[in-house]
């Protein structure tokens, strides 16, 4: 079986992924790359396609969704399957760049613990207040990922291309999934990324913000075991409880 390669989103680490690691690991190898050591998307996925070997298959989350377009656009016969969370594959705006600039200044201020209480955790999570174990989690993989990733993380996003063009070119079965409630990329990007993709389907998840596979990590778990399956029934827009 080929391995699985989950990358994470700015901030986060493999927990973002511990929940599908441990139960979609069977009969295979499951890599999760940090991406906190590139200032670019191009690098990034250059440096996990010579970390992992052979064929495999491929999800990403957020800007680690970027990342695997990346890997479609430099090495698509590498990966047999493509599973698309919460993620944009639209360049940056200029006003999210004008945020990033923003968020840049301020981890050079020391203000990186303002940024991810105030900013980062009330964006990626659906009524934080509710999850206390999300909170905590997402506090732990920011502290693990610092100043100094983040920056570079921000950096790789602002130099971003766009990928739509791109998406149509893909030939590889593909899940494009988020969650219903994601404030940082809404029901229409993911829309318009599965009509870009032939045959992709597109799964949205209830009561969940952005980092679907921590907030709901059952529901997500289970549209991926699917997804890596030779013959995958998911079909249409379906959600998950």
């Amino acid at each position: 079986m080929d391995p699985l390669v989950l990358i994470p989103g700015s901030l986060c680490t493999n927990e973002l992924w511990e929940h599908q690691a441990k139960h979609l690991s069977a009969g295979r190898e499951v890599y999760i790359p940090s991406i906190a050591e590139h200032d670019s998307v191009t690098k990034t996925a250059e440096h996990i396609l010579n970390s992992v070997p052979g064929t495999f298959s491929l999800a990403g989350l957020s800007l680690g969704g970027i990342i695997a377009m990346e890997i479609m656009k430099l090495q698509p016969e590498r990966v047999d399957r493509l599973a698309l969370l919460d993620t944009n594959p639209n360049p940056p705006t200029l006003e999210q760049i004008k945020g990033w600039n923003s968020q840049q200044q301020g981890i050079q201020d020391r203000q990186f613990d303002r940024i991810v209480e105030e900013q980062f955790i009330p964006a990626v999570l659906y009524e934080k207040e509710k999850n206390e174990p999300a909170q905590e989690i997402t506090r732990k993989m920011a502290a693990e990922i610092g100043e100094d990733g983040f920056f570079q993380q921000l950096e790789a996003n602002k130099g971003r291309p766009g990928f739509l063009e791109d998406l149509l070119d893909i030939q590889c079965p593909v899940l494009v999934m988020a969650g219903r409630q994601d404030a940082l990329c809404n029901n229409q990007i993911h829309q318009l990324m599965a009509a870009h993709i032939t045959g992709a389907k597109l799964v949205f998840i209830e009561e969940c913000g952005h980092l679907s596979p921590l907030e709901q990590p059952q529901a997500v778990t289970a549209a991926m075991a699917c997804w890596l399956q030779e013959e995958c029934t998911i079909g249409g827009r379906y959600v998950y409880q």
